[in-house]
């Protein structure tokens, strides 16, 4: 840990680490979480994939209670309700916007791509105001980082909500949304259901032109 902690300076998934504690035995689940922390931080997956757990190592769920095994939204697929904090700790479900299309953006203070797409989130947030709410989903384990770059972005005009490991719907909402790398968003409808992913700058603002004068 230390070595790595060295390598990579400032990464939230080593800095987590207690060296001195000794670790737990991994199951599927914990394996495919520690690989998505360490793909957002930008480190080399720790375990390869279809890797398995040693036998007898730790007791698997049972069948079909495995969070990550659900399958992402598909477009045209109905998000389901959830909720995930925001900057005061409320609990806020990001589809009940008044507005008639919704953009979930998921993003972290860290991710230098990320930040460069805020500008863009903000100006699509006032150009298309009373039809587009922009959500932005922070994947910041550090909560005082969060709030730190959402103040020096002015992020203040977008639902801000922060999704975190220590949140009971961590693994099954990364599953859902198909977060493997970040900045990655998708774009919902009326119905909320998926419209689009990965649609930004030019792409989603030529988008919502389009479907806005229909």
């Amino acid at each position: 840990v230390r070595q790595l902690r060295a390598r990579f300076p400032g990464s939230p998934c080593l800095n987590s680490l207690d060296e001195q504690a000794a670790p737990e035995p991994p199951t599927r689940e914990s394996m495919r979480t520690e690989n998505l922390r360490a793909r957002l931080s930008g480190l080399p997956e720790p375990y390869p994939e279809g890797a398995e757990p040693a036998p007898g190592s730790a007791p698997e769920p049972e069948p079909g209670t495995e969070a990550c095994s659900l399958p992402p939204y598909a477009v045209g697929e109905r998000v389901e309700a959830f909720s995930l904090p925001d900057g005061e700790g409320v609990r806020r479900n990001p589809l009940e916007a008044a507005e008639e299309y919704v953009l979930l953006d998921f993003w972290a203070s860290w991710c230098a791509p990320c930040r460069r797409e805020l500008p863009g989130l903000l100006d699509a947030a006032s150009r298309f105001d009373g039809a587009l709410s922009v959500c932005a989903v922070s994947v910041d384990e550090d909560a005082a980082a969060w709030r730190s770059a959402m103040e020096q972005e002015g992020l203040s005009p977008l639902l801000n909500l922060r999704l975190d490991r220590s949140d009971a719907s961590f693994a099954e909402l990364v599953a859902r949304f198909d977060i493997r790398t970040i900045p990655h968003n998708l774009l919902l409808d009326g119905e909320r259901r998926v419209v689009a992913v990965d649609l930004r700058g030019d792409a989603l603002r030529e988008w919502l032109e389009k479907e806005l004068k229909r």
